[in-house]
């Protein structure tokens, strides 16, 4: 047991030794400056930039009301008056001969039609008609091909033959080659043509 106990002194004298030699000697022991911690940078504060004043948005100017222009009403149709047909082709194209290319001898036809200021079948002739050869020479007939009953007549121009017709329409006029004039020259050909009376 001694002989333990001695180890173990011995074991920590030398352990001392070791670790603290000077203390267990009694030599002073040199004191390591432990060194200062290192001193922090001193942070500067840098006072933030003043903000600059926001400027208020003006504020939107008020949008005037701009009225809507009501829609002009839509123009009310024109009632147009029913237009009567106007005539075929056929009355427009004179069915006689041309008169210029006739022999002065010979009765012309100059106009077929109807008068301005009557219901009336109308013929105009180069010369004076012969009253008594008209009746016997000409007839008039409706759109159906029927005679229309009806007297000749001479206006003042005596080269002027008219017939009163009943109603309006087409109506055919026939003309016979012996028509003749005052002097007795005739027509000379046969004729037939429309004419429209309005």
């Amino acid at each position: 047991m001694a002989v333990v106990m001695a180890l173990v002194a011995v074991g920590v004298y030398f352990g001392l030794q070791t670790f603290a030699p000077r203390a267990v000697t009694g030599e002073p022991v040199a004191q390591t400056p432990t060194p200062a911690p290192a001193a922090e940078p001193a942070v500067v504060e840098t006072p933030a930039p003043a903000e600059a004043p926001v400027a208020a948005a003006p504020e939107p100017a008020p949008v005037e009301e701009v009225a809507m222009a009501e829609p002009a009403p839509a123009p009310a149709p024109v009632k147009r008056q029913p237009r009567k047909a106007p005539p075929a082709p056929d009355s427009i194209a004179p069915w006689w001969p041309d008169p210029a290319q006739m022999p002065r001898s010979q009765l012309k036809l100059v106009y077929a039609g109807q008068t301005q200021s009557a219901r009336a079948v109308a013929l105009l002739f180069s010369e004076k008609l012969d009253p008594d050869s008209l009746p016997k020479n000409v007839e008039v007939r409706d759109a159906n091909g029927n005679l229309v009953n009806g007297q000749w007549k001479l206006g003042k121009n005596e080269r002027l033959a008219y017939f009163d017709v009943p109603a309006t329409g087409r109506y055919t006029v026939v003309l016979q080659p012996t028509l003749a004039d005052v002097t007795q020259h005739m027509l000379g050909t046969p004729l037939q043509g429309p004419v429209y009376i309005q």
